[in-house]
């Protein structure tokens, strides 16, 4: 007899459902016992990431899990739902996650917090542990370059759409547009800080409690954290004060943001 998905416990509607965490284990090992029958030896490493890999997962929490391959040709990724769960599973080789784990770009700080508390169901090698030095393993030099890219090329346009939603009227913008402000700033402060935040959920608390933070974002922030986004002038305000405090911020990092050419190439 098929089960009906589309109410669960308590006759909920269709979607995701609530489990302990006991059932996402249960998951999690027939999941690992599945990719050890289809990859033999050649299969390195499996590890959960995410919420259940810190053990802060919630009641509607997916699973997420890598299996790592010797093949350095293999690189796969299933993600479905059966319906009242999620799962996503990367198949990749040992080349490709040292490659993935090592990226520097200007979400560095939400991405690669995975690579450092993988949960290992399988690894005889100690593989993961090993990651740790490639998500670190940035010069200053690269630290400061992917900043001045993450505030020009991120903060300085999201910024930029702020004020054009208050110029043309379009107030219904701007909620999405401060959050993304708050966003983007959190990710700049995480790569002058070389922090890794332990996840999305809670990113905008880490990033508070940090040292090195730009005049501005506090305020910025905390009114996000509130959901408080309906006063068009004072986003408006806010994220102006967050620029400033940027300005400054990255000249005593000896970052120069503006070009002094008009054309510098």
């Amino acid at each position: 007899m098929t089960h009906d998905y589309r109410k669960g416990r308590g006759g909920m509607q269709s979607g995701p459902q609530p489990h302990t965490r006991d059932v996402r284990w249960e998951i999690v090992h027939e999941i690992a016992e599945r990719a050890r029958a289809a990859h033999g030896d050649s299969l390195l490493a499996v590890g959960v990431y995410g919420s259940m890999a810190r053990g802060t997962d919630a009641p509607y929490s997916d699973v997420e899990m890598l299996c790592v391959l010797r093949n350095d040709a293999s690189h796969e990724s299933h993600e479905w739902s059966v319906g009242p769960w999620k799962a996503e599973v990367g198949v990749l080789s040992r080349a490709a996650i040292i490659c993935d784990a090592g990226t520097l770009d200007f979400d560095w700080s939400l991405t690669q917090g995975a690579y450092l508390d993988l949960h290992a169901i399988h690894d005889p090698a100690h593989f993961f542990p090993t990651l740790r030095e490639h998500v670190f393993g940035h010069s200053v030099s690269q630290f400061d370059q992917e900043l001045h890219a993450t505030l020009i090329g991120e903060l300085y346009e999201v910024v930029a759409k702020v004020r054009n939603a208050l110029e043309t009227g379009h107030h219904d913008y701007l909620p999405l547009l401060v959050a993304k402000t708050a966003t983007v700033a959190t990710f700049a402060i995480g790569l002058a800080n070389r922090h890794c935040y332990t996840g999305a959920a809670v990113m905008l608390r880490e990033a508070l409690a940090l040292d090195d933070r730009p005049d501005g974002y506090d305020d910025l922030c905390r009114l996000v954290m509130r959901g408080d986004l309906t006063d068009a002038r004072r986003i408006l305000g806010l994220c102006d004060a967050l620029w400033m405090g940027v300005e400054l911020w990255a000249s005593n990092k000896g970052i120069t943001l503006y070009e002094s050419r008009r054309v510098p190439f």
